[in-house]
């Protein structure tokens, strides 16, 4: 009997850890007047870094510009990379933007005047907090300096995705790249690297592989570009 309650209780700590471990959907409209939903913007294959701030907060103040370098550095204009601002004591749009302006927050930025349910879904009690979610949902909540080692970490930053379904063909479970790609890079979907190569052959073999989802990368020399695979 005391073995069976602590297998249920590890089942349980199991599936605790996990369930924290993914991010929850939401949505808002951030102080502009756009809608951003969280899982639509990780389905395209962007990282999100949720900053939950308040207005009055010393540390917040601080942080803001550090994350608005780390916007202005990775996030390509949101190619690659989200940074929202979700202001969580219920300051309305004029004040955020006073905000933004003041300590240079050039990312989007949020109000929860009206809406208090990612708040309360991510359990907000104190801000800075800084939370990582990369595109297959999974979520690290780091310290400021560790922003960009936990994005890295995500190992899916694409920086030029265009609709290329023509241009990376699939035959007999080969990949043949594009004949001015430089190097190219082979992932699970959940961005784990299997291989990668700078050798100037442009052709890979993807027998060895089992059937599913993968992630291609390569570069051009100028862009770098992103295809998902369906192997079966």
């Amino acid at each position: 009997m005391f073995k069976i309650i602590q297998f249920l209780f590890i089942l349980f700590l199991f599936f605790r850890v996990n369930a924290q471990q993914s991010a929850i959907d939401f949505t808002l409209r951030d102080v502009w007047g756009i809608e951003r939903n969280l899982y639509n913007a990780l389905d395209s294959g962007k990282i999100v870094v949720l900053d939950f701030f308040i207005t009055n907060c010393g540390t917040c103040q601080i942080n803001t510009p550090k994350l608005d370098t780390i916007w202005n550095t990775l996030g390509h204009n949101g190619d690659s990379l989200w940074i929202w601002g979700i202001e969580s004591s219920g300051r309305n749009d004029s004040e955020v933007i006073a905000f933004m302006q003041q300590y240079q927050a050039s990312y989007p930025c949020f109000s929860t005047m009206n809406d208090t349910v990612v708040t309360t879904a991510y359990n907000i009690t104190y801000t800075p907090q800084y939370m990582v979610v990369c595109p297959d949902k999974t979520m690290k909540q780091v310290g400021i300096n560790n922003v960009t080692a936990a994005i890295n970490g995500c190992k899916t930053l694409s920086y030029s995705l265009q609709s290329l379904n023509n241009v990376v063909t699939i035959q007999n479970k080969q990949i043949s790249f594009p004949t001015n790609t430089r190097y190219w890079q082979l992932y699970t979907i959940h961005g784990i690297m299997i291989e990668n190569s700078t050798f100037s052959d442009k052709t890979i073999s993807l027998s060895y592989l089992n059937n599913g989802l993968y992630i291609v990368k390569w570069y051009d020399g100028n862009n770098f570009y992103t295809q998902k695979l369906c192997l079966f």
